[in-house]
């Protein structure tokens, strides 16, 4: 997908947008632009995801967003046929961004207590010893610590 990804990034960087794609979670970000201008570029970026060959796009994870002086809304009506608005927070890479703070997810913090106990639960099950004799390494099982950023 590098093409791809350099074709909408050119079409963003035009307008001082941003462009990030980590494996297939995608976000584009258009400032300053009329709904007109918008759903042109949206046409436009969407033409391009759509043309990979292999790659299809799934309606209902994909969210449109207004964002103004704080206000976040979801416009997904705006663009696309019979995908209703959802909710207005945007949920990327584990964080969620509802236009005046950023959080970690529910899910990701879930996620990350979830593993850790199985971890646990298969050091003390096998008494820290693998089968082959070597200790069972607990180096990643340690608290979180969350920047002050992040706290509600």
């Amino acid at each position: 997908m590098l093409e791809d990804d350099k074709k909408i990034m050119d079409i963003v960087n035009v307008w001082n947008g941003l462009y990030m794609r980590y494996s297939d979670d995608i976000i584009i970000i258009l400032p300053k632009v009329t709904n007109d201008f918008f759903i042109e570029q949206f046409k436009a970026i969407n033409n391009i995801l759509k043309s990979i060959p292999g790659l299809k796009l799934q309606g209902e994870k994909t969210q449109i967003y207004k964002y103004f002086k704080t206000e976040l809304a979801s416009c997904n009506e705006l663009v696309m046929e019979k995908v209703p608005n959802g909710q207005n927070r945007i949920n990327y890479l584990g964080f969620t961004f509802d236009g005046k703070k950023i959080t970690i997810r529910d899910k990701t913090i879930t996620k990350y207590y979830y593993h850790m106990y199985r971890k646990l639960k298969t050091i003390i099950k096998h008494k820290g010893i693998t089968k082959n004799g070597n200790r069972i390494s607990a180096k990643n099982v340690k608290p979180v610590t969350l920047p002050s950023s992040l706290h509600n």
